[in-house]
């Protein structure tokens, strides 16, 4: 009996655990699809259905009662404002999915920029012909910022539900709970910097990242061989785009490095260290670096060999022992970075004691500085000169002078 009493025990306690948890799934079926990536509930049109994995944390899909018209939510990382420039790119994005589900003849019927709710978003409506039929079409869809990226709904039909169509996707949009909102970015454009030393200048189009987009930061950052994001230490930056594409990228950050100081006598002395500091570890041949004004300062431009995309890396002195080391990716492999990374190089502003002066070190470092880069420099002459001089002029008298003993004898 006790055995029994024991299993009894056990068995109601089951119970206890299962049954709530079987209501909790049936109220969160009632109360919507939370979706942790997107930070946001989806709320189903009457009688519509998620199919088996329709539901997930970064994609939802469900279709009506029917089957006739199927919804899609996903994201794209980055947040990227509503525009007609960022519209062209989402446009391509759809066009790109509907081809790979044998749709033909895609056609935008209409692209607009709009406000629902307090939401700026980007409308669009595609037209096409499914594959092998004569039967047209309707793709809806809209693109908005969201908590670190861009939210995609898109609904796909045939034309004679675009009523149906147009009446779900206003559903899905007045539902929908969001748990976290788009962050503001309005501060992430303009002057980028670090307590390390430097601060520079985006170019047009430019800005730095949020919080919430760290996640696909950290990935870029490895792209271009750098181990982690330490924004104590570094900066980064990119160009939002509208499109399931990679943006361009660029990140600057501290280094530590103690060089002879740089200038137009040293640069090509210098330059063999620099590359070797930076490539010598490496199985890649990376040429000499071009001169390139970084501020107000000589640096070096190197052009490391890429797979497909453009990558740039620049260094430059400052202070004793420190060094801006700059990496810059073109996101796409026809793209270029060159313009951009330029000009925020030649925005460099170093912003430590005396502007960030890489010092020679006292006379003896003047010396060995003139001595390695500038022998033939007459204020290095002069006084070598004239020490030789005095040198060879105490010998003489010297020689001259007979020690008194040797008089007297």
């Amino acid at each position: 009996m006790r055995r029994l009493d024991v299993l009894f025990v056990a068995l109601f306690a089951c119970m206890l655990v299962l049954v709530p948890q079987r209501a909790m799934a049936q109220d969160e079926e009632v109360e919507g699809y939370v979706m942790n990536d997107l930070r946001a509930t989806v709320h189903l049109p009457d009688k519509w259905e998620v199919p088996t994995g329709g539901w997930s944390d970064w994609e939802f899909r469900c279709k009506s009662e029917k089957g006739d018209i199927e919804m899609r939510l996903w994201y794209t990382p980055f947040q990227v404002e509503s525009s007609q420039e960022a519209a062209a790119g989402w446009v391509k994005m759809h066009t790109t999915r509907l081809a790979k589900h044998k749709a033909e003849n895609i056609e935008a019927k209409r692209i607009e920029v709009t406000d629902r709710n307090g939401t700026r978003m980007v409308e669009m409506d595609l037209s096409f012909v499914f594959e092998g039929g004569t039967v047209k079409g309707l793709y809806q869809a809209v693109a908005f910022q969201g908590y670190g990226k861009v939210v995609h709904l898109a609904l796909m039909s045939n034309d004679r539900n675009a009523v149906k169509t147009t009446e779900a996707l206003a559903h899905f949009l007045d539902t929908m709970e969001w748990h976290k909102q788009a962050e503001d970015v309005s501060e992430l454009w303009g002057k980028v910097g670090t307590p390390a030393g430097f601060e520079n200048s985006l170019p047009e189009g430019w800005r730095g990242f949020s919080p919430s987009e760290l996640g696909p930061v950290a990935e870029l950052v490895k792209k271009t061989g750098q181990g982690r994001y330490d924004k104590e230490a570094c900066w980064a930056a990119f160009e939002p785009v509208g499109g399931d594409v990679e943006p361009d990228f660029m990140i600057f950050c501290h280094g530590g490095l103690l060089l002879d100081k740089v200038d137009e006598y040293s640069w090509d002395g210098i330059e063999p260290m620099v590359r070797n500091k930076f490539f010598g570890d490496t199985t890649i041949e990376v040429e000499q670096a071009d001169k390139v004004v970084v501020g107000d300062r000589l640096g070096f431009l190197y052009h490391p060999p890429a797979r497909g995309n453009e990558t740039l890396m620049a260094v430059a002195p400052f202070e004793t022992g420190n060094v801006m080391v700059g990496w810059a990716r073109a996101g796409q492999a026809a793209g270029s970075v060159d313009d951009a990374f330029g000009s925020v190089l030649s925005s460099t502003r170093f912003t430590g004691p005396n502007g960030g002066e890489q010092p020679i070190g006292g006379i003896g470092g003047w010396f060995v500085y003139s001595i390695r880069y500038r022998p033939t420099n007459p204020l290095f002459i002069g006084p070598v000169v004239l020490v030789l001089f005095s040198f060879l002029g105490l010998i003489v008298v010297l020689a001259r002078h007979k020690p008194k003993e040797l008089e007297d004898y």
